[in-house]
């Protein structure tokens, strides 16, 4: 008898987490830093919470 591994369920992004891609992240802090903006007044344009 073969054992079949189990499928984890693929989740949606939740909007609590922010940004979970690191890659991502790195490239967003950059661009922070040369427009010199905060993280909360970026997350007030994005209308999105902090993480």
């Amino acid at each position: 008898m073969t054992s079949k591994k189990k499928r984890k369920k693929k989740k949606g992004p939740s909007p609590q987490k922010g940004i979970t891609n690191e890659r991502l992240a790195d490239k967003l802090k950059r661009i922070l830093r040369e427009k010199k903006i905060s993280k909360e007044e970026f997350a007030r344009k994005l209308d999105e919470p902090l993480p």
